[in-house]
């Protein structure tokens, strides 16, 4: 019995197979840099992905305040995606809120009581107290200034305190005078 080697150009049905595969192979190589950037994109930084998300976290101080676990881990997380979306100028004050408020929040679950977790966390990181001040201030300021948003029920940013003057306005409904109403 003779034997002939096999070409393997000779035989149709595997070259046409090893040149799918070959094509399958240079295809996924080809895309998969372009597959993992997509699926690794960073999100946007600026000013408008601030404001979107700088409203989920308007009511931090009462939340914390709660000592209710679930919604301070929601908290902490809008917190951190804020991180994520904020702008160069006010990111690093955002990643101090960040560090302090997870800090915070790891406590309060240890402890169930919110006032001596904040008493903890504050007299452990006394070294950090004007930095932190600073950071919240920074972001008060950041969030009236560029998205017109009072963070904690604030009248003044950057003060933590009230406006002393306020303007009122007057309505009328079906020609019965209102209460006198502040205007926000």
């Amino acid at each position: 019995m003779r034997r002939f080697p096999i070409r393997w150009s000779s035989v149709p049905l595997l070259s046409h197979t090893r040149r799918s595969i070959a094509g399958a192979l240079l295809v996924a190589v080809g895309l998969a840099p372009l597959i993992a950037a997509g699926c690794s994109r960073e999100p946007e930084r600026s000013v408008a992905a601030f404001c979107a998300q700088v409203k989920n976290v308007e009511e931090l101080d009462a939340v914390l305040a709660t000592g209710d676990r679930q919604r301070i881990d929601q908290q902490v997380n809008d917190l951190r995606t804020l991180q994520q979306v904020s702008p160069p100028e006010i990111e690093p004050s955002v990643g101090t809120l960040v560090s302090v408020t997870d800090d915070l929040a790891r406590t309060v679950a240890t402890s169930g009581q919110p006032d001596v977790a904040a008493d903890e966390v504050f007299t452990r990181r006394q070294g950090e107290k004007p930095a932190i001040e600073a950071a919240g201030k920074a972001m008060e300021l950041y969030t009236y200034d560029n998205c017109r948003v009072f963070l904690n029920g604030t009248g003044v940013p950057g003060t933590g305190t009230s406006s002393t003057t306020t303007s009122t306005t007057s309505t009328t409904i079906k020609g019965q005078p209102t209460t006198t109403l502040p205007k926000h």
